[in-house]
């Protein structure tokens, strides 16, 4: 699971000379082999010709890029294991002992970047796209939270409170069980709020964007009154269920709920924008949002998770466009690119602009364009 630290570390990278390249590959299950995958980083490689000899007339950095690409190659041939995987990103910097590879959720673009700096877009991409959150199942005695991101668990924090065993000795008129059933109430009380500020403690180290309650209905209830209100705005769902479920349950049935969220999301999201089309003020299909795009409209860029689009890139100034041949600012010929959407992803990211996703898990991409935008003022 990748993490805001982990990012962290690549950032810091940065702050050196040394260069470091970063191998961005699309995972597509059974469907290549090994030796396709090897064919494929030779490629990029000779793509980067003019980078790796810019970087080589350095003698150490010459040494360490031959060594990143040595270790880069054998790692593909003989450790690469697509199991489970939809995409990868591997960081290696010779000169300074630094080897990273990490599983991603989605498949990415095959890609080979050699910089003085971690080119990390594609991550930060994908912590735009997926929200962390926090599932807490609870009961009066225990408590358990686990964080979830990018499809995988990790718990946390487990909590047993013993409550002391009063023996049930009656007084007058119920005095004695009445005195027990306080006692009760104030260890149970204390245990929620010893539960709820391990979850504020969480919450400050891992900065989750939403929280599912689970548990007993009558127990996750009464837990829930004790949550800070900063907490309680990031709630999107309850779980009824028992604490003692595994670590892969909990996971299958938050995914259930992130699911539900995300749908409703994106149905809201579609309609807003249909509303504002209305207005004039957004555009959906290809070629609204490209004209949008070149003339600095987009405030908001909305694409379907599903939806992959051809198109052609001029190489020299970056235009983009749907069919022409020829870049329209500087004359150059377009070059085909397999997914316009992505390369389009990656331009309104450069001027700022924000990017919300749709999922589009019943292909209904085509019915509203697949991609649009809102806009900052009038077409």
């Amino acid at each position: 699971m990748i993490s805001f630290r982990q990012i962290e570390e690549l950032i810091e990278m940065k702050q050196g000379t040394e260069p470091i390249v970063n191998l961005y590959l699309g995972g597509e299950g059974n469907r290549y082999s090994k030796k396709d995958y090897e064919n494929t980083v030779k490629d990029l490689f000779k793509e980067r010709e003019k980078e790796i000899e810019a970087f080589s007339k350095d003698k150490a950095h010459k040494v360490s890029l031959e060594k990143d690409s040595e270790r880069i190659r054998q790692y593909v041939k003989e450790e690469l294991d697509w199991k489970g995987k939809k995409g990868l990103a591997i960081f290696s910097c010779f000169g300074k002992d630094f080897w990273q590879v990490y599983s991603l959720p989605r498949k990415v673009k095959n890609l080979l970047v050699v910089d003085r700096t971690a080119y990390i877009r594609p991550l930060m991409n994908l912590f735009d796209e997926y929200r962390r959150f926090c599932t807490v199942l609870v009961d009066k005695t225990k408590a358990r939270t686990f964080e979830i991101f990018l499809g995988e668990i990790e718990e946390h924090t487990q909590i047993v409170d013993q409550f002391s065993k009063k023996e049930r000795v009656g007084g007058w008129k119920g005095y004695g069980d009445n005195k027990i059933e306080r006692h009760l109430t104030e260890e149970i009380h204390r245990h929620f709020k010893k539960a709820s500020e391990a979850l504020m403690d969480l919450f400050k180290q891992y900065h989750f964007d939403w929280m599912i309650l689970g548990g007993h209905h009558s127990d996750f209830s009464e837990f829930e009154k004790a949550l800070h209100p900063f907490l309680k705005e990031r709630m999107i769902g309850h779980l009824e269920t028992d604490l003692h479920i595994s670590k892969e349950e909990v996971l299958e049935k938050s995914l259930v709920i992130e699911h539900d969220v995300l749908k409703r999301q994106g149905e809201d999201l579609l309609k807003r924008l249909n509303e504002l089309s209305g207005e004039k003020m957004a555009v959906s299909g290809v070629l609204g949002t490209l004209a949008a795009f070149r003339r600095g409209q987009i405030h908001s860029l909305v694409v379907s998770k599903e939806y992959l689009v051809p198109g052609m890139k001029c190489l020299k100034c970056h235009y983009l466009d749907r069919d022409n041949k020829e870049c329209p600012l500087c004359k150059e010929p377009l070059h085909p690119i397999p997914d316009l959407i992505d390369d389009l992803i990656e331009a309104v990211v450069g001027q700022g602009c924000k990017v919300e996703y749709v999922w589009d898990k019943n292909g209904r991409a085509k019915e509203w364009g697949g991609v649009g935008a809102i806009l900052r003022f009038k077409v």
